[in-house]
């Protein structure tokens, strides 16, 4: 029986969410992979169905932008709000957060990305493999993330 690698991009900037659905297909074969692009899809996605790997972004919009209506509000913990709600869940999805960010704002806290998965860990109750710094155009992020993916 194959194996099917479920996985959860939750990225609302286009050209991250590529990159990441480019990496997730040359790493794993026929991953099933959705796109949540806000925390309301994201959150009923992770209701929906529990995934192999979950890739947060930190600053998502509250809502998908709907035609002729104002834009959402982006929240910087919007990855936070889908951490507590994993953890609230006592789901185990591996989750990896991918940022533009080289800190992370945890309680109104700045970590550095190598601290933050322990202070997510301790304060939150919430596993997270790594935080990856994602620079556009930089293929050092890939490189990040295969160790991390490696490394659980």
């Amino acid at each position: 029986r194959i194996l099917i690698m479920k996985i959860l991009i939750i990225e609302d900037d286009d050209y991250k969410a590529n990159d990441l659905l480019k990496f997730s297909n040359q790493k794993f074969s026929n991953p099933e992979v959705k796109l949540a692009v806000s925390l309301a899809e994201a959150i009923d996605e992770i209701d929906e169905s529990i995934f192999d790997l979950i890739f947060i972004d930190m600053a998502i919009p509250s809502h998908t932008a709907e035609q002729g209506e104002g834009s959402p509000m982006s929240l910087l913990t919007g990855g936070i709000d889908i951490l507590l709600e994993l953890s609230e869940m006592q789901r185990e999805d591996r989750c990896i957060v991918i940022t533009q960010h080289p800190s992370i704002e945890i309680s109104e806290e700045h970590y550095p990305l190598d601290k933050a998965p322990a202070i997510f860990k301790s304060l939150l109750n919430c596993e997270v493999v790594a935080c990856i710094y994602y620079v556009v155009d930089d293929s050092k992020w890939m490189i990040d993330l295969e160790k991390a993916l490696q490394n659980k």
